[in-house]
């Protein structure tokens, strides 16, 4: 699993945040698409972005954001004929969140992506440090709760919902 993300960002777009400006974005997917060609392999699988959602952004990279860069990498990623092949995966959230994810899936993203992916983690103190530890949310959800259909991804593939990160303490 290869992550494609910016952060702590780019300090020539949008003041060194997440990619959000036209031109930030712009630049950003073809920074991704250089790298995606550099390790082009038929086993590679992208993510993009690790936990928009989460506190590591300055409080979280905002839904309509994320899913514009979202559907401008994947509509560029499947327009591309030697990277349509690839799995492309996200947006890998911080916890389950179902009301970020709710909108990212209704944002037409889905129409570009092979797998929706979470990192289904939630942080607490630990009592005998100063680490916080990652534990694994007990909470199972379904994703037709979002009410979004994201069964089959359009070249007909099932398209799952990947855990795509744990911590173990």
């Amino acid at each position: 699993l290869l992550s494609l993300c910016g952060w702590p960002g780019n300090q020539l777009y949008d003041g060194g945040a997440a990619p959000h400006s036209a031109e930030a974005t712009d630049a950003f997917v073809r920074w991704a698409l250089t790298v995606m060609r550099r390790y082009n392999t038929s086993d590679a699988i992208w993510e993009l972005w690790n936990e928009p959602n989460g506190p590591s952004h300055g409080g979280g990279f905002p839904v309509d954001e994320y899913t514009m860069l979202a559907n401008k990498l994947g509509a560029a990623v499947r327009a591309a004929p030697d990277l349509r092949h690839i799995t492309l995966v996200g947006p890998a959230t911080a916890g389950i969140n179902l009301e970020w994810l709710g909108k990212f899936l209704a944002s037409g993203a889905l129409n570009f992506f092979d797998a929706v992916s979470v990192h289904p983690c939630e942080w607490h103190p630990c009592p005998t440090s100063s680490v916080n530890s990652c534990v694994l949310s007990p909470r199972v959800f379904d994703m037709s709760e979002l009410g979004v259909d994201f069964a089959q991804t359009a070249s007909g593939r099932p398209r799952p919902c990947w855990r795509s990160m744990l911590h173990f303490a």
